[in-house]
């Protein structure tokens, strides 16, 4: 990114980068190129500053509770032809390297 890029540039390509850290790192889903509709807004507030009027949210346990349900879904659902692990992949390897 230029030196010289406007405020609201920069808050797009934030805006852009939580939504891709959201969808593809910490809550993935089975869709591959879809994000949770809830997290645009998520994105848009962080993004623009409004932090200090959104509420506070346990971001770890909201990612564990996610990963948790993935992994019983994938180890529980027949009806696919190949299960599919969402959650948080990312957690599961980092879990597996320090186990």
């Amino acid at each position: 990114m230029k030196d010289d890029t406007e405020n609201y540039h920069v808050e797009l390509y934030l805006e852009a980068y939580l939504l891709w850290h959201f969808g593809w790192v910490m809550f993935t889903s089975g869709h591959r190129n879809t994000v949770d509709a809830r997290m645009i807004n998520l994105a848009r507030f962080i993004a623009q500053g409004n932090i200090q009027s959104f509420p506070q949210w346990s971001w770890g346990s909201a990612v564990l509770a996610a990963t948790y349900r993935g992994l019983c879904e994938a180890c529980t659902k027949t009806s696919f032809k190949q299960p599919v692990f969402t959650g948080c992949p990312l957690l599961v390897m980092l879990w597996s390297y320090e186990r």
